[in-house]
């Protein structure tokens, strides 16, 4: 059986909907559907931040995953958060991750232009973050995992940030060729 971590934010933790219909619940499923034998550990906390990222990332690697997709940082964006802050943090995660020999999937945000009076300077900087982390690392990247479902209430909450069940589903679509990739590979065992 292969282990993945998801470790993120609301987003992976499944603010607001049924367990079942989680991020990592979902997409396990849908692994599961293609014939992989694997685990996802949901290690999504609402909230949280890239530092406290860092600070509990540790106690999640001790189950030693064979892949984590690393979903972090919007709240910091939402916040302002310094860029080169955020930065550091993902890339302590990061080097934190390849430590224990786990592939990586890194899974990226984007602030919509205009949303919550946040400037498109900054807005342009935060997203870039995620390009240089996997460019820096040569790690996988899935970029701007929320894309068309922020704002869409087809696709969220009444927040219109958080998405449903439906919601969800578009984001799995996002991640599932490039998890199952991986998953081929160390079946192959690359």
């Amino acid at each position: 059986m292969i282990n993945i971590l998801a470790f993120g934010n609301s987003l992976t933790e499944g603010f607001g909907i049924k367990a079942q219909y989680s991020f990592p619940a979902q997409l396990e499923a849908r692994l599961r559907d293609m014939g992989f034998d694997c685990r996802i550990i949901n290690g999504g906390v609402s909230g949280d931040t890239t530092y406290g990222g860092l600070k509990r990332i540790d106690w999640y690697l001790k189950e030693l995953p064979q892949v984590v997709l690393l979903e972090l940082g919007i709240n910091d964006g939402f916040l302002e958060y310094p860029i080169s802050e955020i930065k550091e943090n993902l890339d302590n995660m990061i080097n934190k991750i390849k430590t224990i020999g786990a592939k990586i999937v890194l899974i990226g945000s984007s602030i919509p232009p205009g949303f919550m009076d946040i400037e498109l300077d900054y807005c342009k900087k935060f997203e870039n973050i995620y390009h240089e982390l996997s460019k820096e690392h040569n790690i996988v990247l899935c970029p701007d995992i929320l894309g068309t479902i922020i704002g869409n209430p087809k696709y969220t909450l009444m927040d219109m940030v958080h998405p449903n069940k439906r919601g969800v589903s578009l984001m799995v679509d996002k991640v599932i060729d490039d998890v199952a990739n991986i998953l081929k590979q160390i079946k192959k065992g690359d």
